[in-house]
């Protein structure tokens, strides 16, 4: 069994709320900056006050983390395409050539350098409409009933998969390409495969991380008819008084690489990744409630990964949006892992970045990684913006404002997905001693790596095999039997037995669990 490797982050670029790059994205967070504001014109592509509301159909806020300014920055030459072939994309494609090259900059790869060829892009990408497809989709309704509709390309409605396309033409790179959606913890997600990549000698380098500018206008009605959205427009991760979440959109890439190569290389590590534990909550009381045991498994599983005692994680960026239900879960899931005893002085400090920006979705991990690097880089804690009274969160303590990072500069960061999807990753400062590492296998083949083999068929064969085994059978998954459930006749009887439950209780279930 081959040994899992520890990877470099040696790059990173950033399109956020407030913060077009990762050196105003540090300043704003540490300033505690409130970077959530109401819709801007032309967003929602209707007079906001027409769905303003609480009826069906509405959403009572407009508040979100929105990019602004961004078209001012962007330069469209000096890529691996033509910069018309650019025009008419949702800027969606834009973020993510934009941080693409950002972060490839940072790491001193600039355009042609042959290193590209050995480089890959795995991010995630929420398979939600864009922007650019409802426009595209609005064009042809207003066509086909004989109405002059706006101009709209049509290839934004590829918005799931050809952003990894445009992305690996743009940067001119060989490695492997595709976009991935596991909810909110697609980046995590990402950057796990990414790192079996890099494991397995498939590729160099790798960008990893997220990507999400879903049409905001769905995304606020779709979370208000969930029961999730934050009717009084706030953003208040562990507040008592927290009534919800509030969208928020992005992109943020990081650059990863081979430790051992880092550092022959003479590379600028920013923080090592040490492990990345994924797990699902499998067949748990429905599709949109958190699993303390399914959390907790992935937490388990990250720092056994990386050989690392719970002890000496210092700071976990939570993944917490400000539900009660949600945020209290997601205590409890750390109290199984993380309550143990501590160095003297030193109870484990959290926080959340959606108490600046809201929640990322897909690209909240991602942004919460650039978080704990910048904490790194400044040798202090990473501050959120604490809304009294708090929950219960002991023995946590949430910083308020940056404080000296004493101890080991070890920290993890977590994402949970609906569906229950759970990503926990471990990352220490490049001073923190490496392991002892071995190379990758010769021939590129799978490696052995620490995966939830206990529940669904994902979890249960593994992301890889080890080498030479033989591949274990398809197994039917849980949400694919309750499909064929659903499928047969007599299926809407059994929504109940198949454990979703109907649309007022779907909604509840929802708005206490995410």
């Amino acid at each position: 069994m081959n040994q899992r490797i520890d990877v470099a982050i040696i790059g990173r670029g950033c399109v956020l709320p407030g913060a077009l790059s990762v050196a105003v994205f540090g300043e704003r967070i540490f300033a505690g900056d409130d970077l959530v504001s109401e819709v801007p014109a032309g967003r929602f592509g209707v007079d906001p006050a027409l769905v303003t509301g609480t009826g069906v159909d509405r959403t009572p806020t407009t508040a979100g983390g929105y990019v602004q300014g961004f078209e001012e920055i962007w330069q469209p030459g000096g890529l691996c395409v033509d910069p018309a072939e650019l025009d008419g994309l949702d800027p969606l494609f834009h973020w993510l050539l934009h941080c693409g090259r950002a972060a490839l900059a940072e790491a001193g790869i600039g355009p042609g350098d042959a290193r590209l060829a050995r480089c890959g892009a795995i991010f995630g990408n929420l398979s939600f409409p864009t922007e650019g497809m409802s426009r595209w989709g609005e064009a042809l309704l207003l066509a086909e009933s004989g109405r002059p509709g706006g101009a709209a390309d049509p290839r934004n409605h590829m918005m799931s998969g050809l952003p990894a396309e445009i992305l690996r033409r743009g940067l001119g790179l060989g490695g492997e390409s595709f976009a991935l959606d596991a909810a909110c913890a697609s980046a995590l997600y990402a950057i796990a495969l990414a790192v079996d990549a890099l494991s397995a000698g498939r590729i160099d380098l790798a960008l990893a991380g997220a990507v999400n500018r879903a049409d905001p206008l769905f995304l606020h009605i779709g979370f208000h008819a969930l029961g999730a959205i934050s009717a009084t427009g706030q953003s208040r991760p562990f507040c008592a008084g927290a009534d919800g979440l509030l969208p928020a959109e992005g992109c943020a890439l990081l650059v990863l690489k081979r430790l051992a190569d880092a550092e022959r290389d003479g590379d600028r590590v920013l923080g090592v990744i040490r492990g990345v534990g994924l797990s699902n909550d499998g067949r748990a009381r429905n599709l949109l409630a958190p699993s303390v045991e399914g959390q907790a498994r992935a937490m388990r599983l990250a720092l056994a990964q990386a050989e690392i005692p719970a002890s000496r994680v210092r700071y976990v960026e939570c993944h917490a949006t400000g539900t009660k239900t949600g945020d209290g879960t997601e205590i409890g899931s750390m109290r199984e892992v993380y309550s143990g005893p501590r160095p003297p002085g030193q109870p484990m400090a959290i926080g959340s970045l959606k108490s600046n920006t809201g929640h990322l979705i897909t690209v909240a991990g991602a942004a919460g990684l650039l978080k704990v690097l910048e904490g790194f880089a400044r040798g202090q804690l990473p501050p959120m913006r604490v809304s009294a009274p708090l929950i219960d969160t002991a023995p946590f303590a949430p910083v308020g404002r940056p404080q000296p990072w004493d101890g080991d500069r070890i920290a993890a960061v977590s994402a949970f997905g609906f569906g229950g999807n759970n990503a926990h990753l471990i990352v220490a400062a490049p001073d923190v001693p490496a392991r002892r590492q071995r190379p990758p296998a010769d021939d590129g083949g799978p490696v052995a790596a620490v995966r939830d083999r206990r529940r669904g068929a994902a979890g249960r064969r593994g992301l890889h095999a080890e080498a030479g085994a033989a591949p274990l059978p398809p197994q039917r998954s849980a949400a694919g039997a309750r499909a064929a459930e659903l499928a047969a006749p007599g299926g809407p009887r059994s929504l109940r037995r198949a454990g979703i439950a109907p649309p007022r209780a779907r909604r509840r279930l929802y708005r206490d669990g995410l």
